[in-house]
């Protein structure tokens, strides 16, 4: 988008000015923007900017990975070049070996048939002519074993290494080595192939061992395919890897400059065919924000999905005109629709509050009557009865205590739904509270042959309403047990958190037949059971983990629950120590 103030740049209309008080304003295609809208259009990054840094990012990776390519290419052709040539080297000098060891009589014996020994055996031979190649290049060719004859033949660690391995493979092994070390701090290339007695090595390498031969040196002892030793090769990796470091450098700079001008050519096209454009369907789409529905885009030379999407952006502009017109009366119509839904929703859920609060209240005053006549008439005091008779009262007592809990946890209920539920907040002991719970469930335990395992620690107190901790402690003890088959085990613990003050943690963990995936948010609804219906295999009304879910957010705690079909559930509460209530408390 070009300047119309002399050609000043984005950044510098942005800078001057500053700190003079003042907010310059700045005229950009024919439109003023004041200094605040220069500025966000200066931090916010266009669609250009970024089409040049992912293609220039892709470009970049791209040819990086053809760099790499191409430097393990030209390595690997190095390394087979230097190969072939240590291979055709080695050859030449085992060819001169050959051709030394068979011309011995020639080279030894005079024309009349005397013994003349000349010190020009192959080893000789190889030594000496490896001596003037070397000094005339950087090259390094000599023989090495493991029994040296001479200094010059005395392997180094590299050398060393190889022939042990050569010796170990023996004559099956492999027929050549090589690989890259350091010799002097330069770089070498090695190559070494084995060299086996033959026949021929025996007169001077073979046995008797110690024996001085005709070149004046003991014998080795050698026998026929023993290693006696090798020829090493060190080929100087310098030059290589001079012309490679200069071929890396030619691709990073033919990189760089590909990049460069990919990105001027995507500059250049995204300036003129996209990010133009775009402002003005962007200006365009301003006046449509501020109710300007009669507003055109400008007419810019567009082509493509840019044609298209403007074309769009004016058939939309028609369609809001058309629409708008109507669009106030739907929307007050639907508003005033939601007011009356949400107001009877509102009145529905008070009404029903209202109703479990006042029949519980209503139906545990008689059933405390009945229960209080029934414990009456189970003492003594009231006469005799006889056996049946107590059994009925005890049903009768037992049935009415359940009814009762119920009852209690319907109204506890309609009190949290409501927000009249209050906490009466004294110190609270959690393990002290889990230890006499765990008294109390003890026998319904033992009836059903379940362990109970108790993990208490001296846990400190905790500001909280000691009924309803009590509650919780015991619904969830009492589901386990209630969802543990026979023979099972249970385990509660109570401990502090990790972070000293911070409040406590409480354990269930049962080994009963678990909770499915879909079921462990379900839960905590009021009513809501596992496996509900006529023929369900465990009692209950569904209120219990409701109304501990409740009670414990009213703590400003959270419940956890983890299980594992046919492994068990473990409930984990947390309770903090020193809540930071707001109201509703005493």
């Amino acid at each position: 988008m070009p300047f119309k103030d002399q050609g000043e740049s984005l950044f510098g209309l942005f800078f001057r000015g500053r700190g003079k008080g003042i907010l310059p304003s700045y005229r950009i295609d024919g439109s003023l923007y004041s200094d605040q809208r220069v500025m966000y259009m200066a931090k916010n990054t266009r669609i250009g900017s970024r089409l040049v840094r992912s293609t220039s990012l892709v470009l970049a990776v791209v040819m990086a990975c053809g760099i790499v390519w191409n430097i393990y290419s030209q390595k690997k052709q190095a390394q087979l070049e230097l190969l072939e040539n240590s291979r055709i080297l080695a050859q030449q000098v085992l060819a001169l070996r050959k051709v030394t060891a068979e011309n011995q009589p020639r080279i030894n014996y005079d024309s009349r048939g005397n013994l003349e020994f000349k010190h020009l055996n192959p080893a000789a031979v190889v030594r000496q002519v490896g001596g003037v190649f070397n000094e005339n290049t950087r090259y390094r060719i000599r023989q090495v074993s493991l029994k040296p004859r001479v200094s010059e033949n005395r392997p180094d660690e590299y050398e060393r290494e190889v022939l042990l391995a050569f010796r170990e493979a023996g004559t099956g092994g492999p027929g050549e080595h090589w690989g890259t070390d350091a010799i002097d701090g330069e770089r070498y290339f090695r190559y070494m192939i084995p060299l086996y007695i033959t026949p021929p090595c025996l007169p001077c390498h073979g046995e008797p061992e110690g024996e001085t031969d005709i070149s004046g040196y003991p014998r080795e002892g050698y026998r026929t395919g023993e290693l006696a030793g090798a020829l090493s090769i060190a080929v100087p990796m310098k030059l290589k890897e001079a012309s490679l470091n200069r071929s890396i450098t030619q691709s990073i700079l033919l990189t760089v400059v590909a990049i460069s001008v990919s990105a001027a050519v995507i500059i250049f096209h995204t300036h003129r065919f996209v990010t133009r454009p775009i402002d003005s369907l962007n200006r365009f789409s301003s006046e449509l924000g501020r109710g300007n529905l009669a507003a055109l885009p400008e007419d810019l030379q567009t082509y493509g999905e840019i044609r298209e999407l403007t074309e769009k952006f004016v058939d939309m502009a028609e369609r809001l005109k058309e629409m708008y017109d109507s669009l106030e009366q739907k929307v007050a119509e639907r508003t005033s629709e939601l007011a009356d839904a949400n107001l009877r929703l509102s009145e529905v859920s008070r009404y029903k509050s209202e109703f479990l609060a006042n029949m519980s209240h209503e139906l545990r005053t008689p059933l405390t009557a009945v229960l209080a006549f029934t414990e009456e008439l189970l003492c003594l005091e009231t006469g005799s009865l006889n056996s049946r008779q107590k059994e009925y009262l005890a049903e009768i007592r037992d049935s009415g205590r359940q009814l009762l809990e119920l009852i209690n946890d319907l109204l506890d209920l309609a009190k949290t739904e409501s927000g009249k539920m209050t906490l009466k907040l004294t110190e609270v002991r959690v393990g002290e509270t889990a230890g006499d719970v765990t008294r109390l469930l003890q026998p319904l335990a033992d009836s059903k042959n379940i362990k109970i395992i108790t993990d208490i620690s001296d846990s400190g107190a905790i500001i909280a309403d000691a009924e309803k901790v009590r509650h919780v402690v015991q619904n969830l003890l009492g589901n386990a047990i209630k969802f543990t088959t026979p023979g099972g085990s249970i385990r509660i613990g109570v401990a502090d958190t990790l972070v000293p003050d911070e409040g406590i943690i409480l354990t269930v963990r049962d080994s009963g037949p678990g909770i499915a995936d879909a079921d462990r948010e379900k839960i905590f609804d009021a009513f809501y059971q596992v496996n509900s219906g006529p023929a369900r295999e465990f009692g209950g009304t569904g209120l219990g983990l409701a109304l501990v879910k409740k009670i414990v957010e009213l703590h400003l705690g959270r419940i956890e629950v983890v299980s594992v079909i046919g492994q068990g559930a473990e409930f984990k509460v947390f309770l903090p120590a020193y809540p930071m209530f707001d109201d509703g408390v005493e």
